[in-house]
């Protein structure tokens, strides 16, 4: 039952951010230098790469690995996109929110303070409150369709009240089906049904 109630806007979620980090990854890995002039301008990028070839190697070094920790990461999202705990996957996006949420903030109170990145932290810090809004959506959506199934457990006892032919398999066979988004939207309609529980045999 559990695998059934699993959502599939889960999956849609971590398998986008996992390509968006691999990409910008596999983007530090091996264009970092374009990434650079691309993102702060040829300028920045120049103080941004080191001045020295000491200096270019060490941050050509640090920038690979970070690079290659967030392809780690985005490998980690596409694993994780396939579990269907539903348990789990609110979890996880709560996780994701509060992180996305932290790196905003960090970079409100000290990226914007140095001066070669001081132009482009608003627009990453954008960029993660979209990211963490992509989690609040799914979020917002499981609790919607945990309110759908409790309102259809809530409709088939008073279904059972009233029809004590209306057993509680039927209303089980009813919610598995996924006939329950029906009942909640149309109330008469769920009320006639318990009148011919022929329907569900």
């Amino acid at each position: 039952m559990r695998r059934r109630m699993a959502s599939s806007a889960f999956m849609v979620i971590c398998i986008l951010h996992s390509v968006i980090a691999m990409t910008c990854g596999a983007l530090m890995m091996f264009y970092m230098k374009e990434v650079y002039t691309f993102g702060h301008g040829v300028q920045a990028a120049t103080k941004l790469l080191g001045s020295t070839p000491h200096d270019q190697l060490l941050i050509k070094t640090s920038d690979s690995f970070s690079g290659l920790l967030l392809v780690a990461i985005g490998f980690l999202l596409f694993m994780v996109s396939f579990v269907k705990d539903r348990d789990f996957q609110v979890f996880f996006a709560k996780g994701c929110t509060l992180l996305h949420l932290f790196m905003a903030m960090w970079r409100v109170y000290f990226e914007r303070k140095v001066e070669d990145l001081a132009l482009d932290w608003l627009r990453q810090t954008v960029g993660d409150f979209l990211l963490a809004l992509s989690w609040v959506f799914f979020l917002v959506y499981s609790w919607r369709e945990k309110m759908l199934i409790l309102t259809c457990l809530v409709a088939g006892r008073q279904c059972i009240w009233q029809n004590p032919y209306f057993t509680y398999f039927n209303i089980v066979n009813a919610i598995t089906c996924g006939r329950c988004i029906c009942f909640s939207l149309l109330p008469s309609f769920f009320y006639y049904t318990c009148g011919v529980p022929s329907i569900f045999s």
